[in-house]
């Protein structure tokens, strides 16, 4: 079977995103998946990321617990038929 949608994206970023990145960087480290003030308010909610840091005022991520973080906001398209 082949990979899922889903499963495509999380090997690329897992490829891609290095071991620690900054928040203000997210929109472009994951090509626009996911912003960076959404991630703030998951923050202040105490649902963001795990493994969140700072380094100075300036909040940063690791990439275990980011990518952790993507598997609960993706989900694959259930309709039939679609082709992309």
């Amino acid at each position: 079977m082949p990979p899922t949608p889903t499963q495509n994206i999380l090997k690329l970023l897992e490829e891609s995103l290095p071991p620690c990145f900054p928040r203000k960087r997210v929109h472009e480290l994951t090509f626009g998946l996911v912003n960076p003030r959404t991630l703030a308010n998951k923050d202040s909610e105490k649902t963001g990321p795990a493994g969140r840091f700072f380094v100075k005022r300036e909040v940063w991520y690791q990439k275990d617990g980011f990518l952790e973080y993507v598997k609960t906001i993706l989900k694959d398209s259930q309709a039939s038929g679609a082709s992309a």
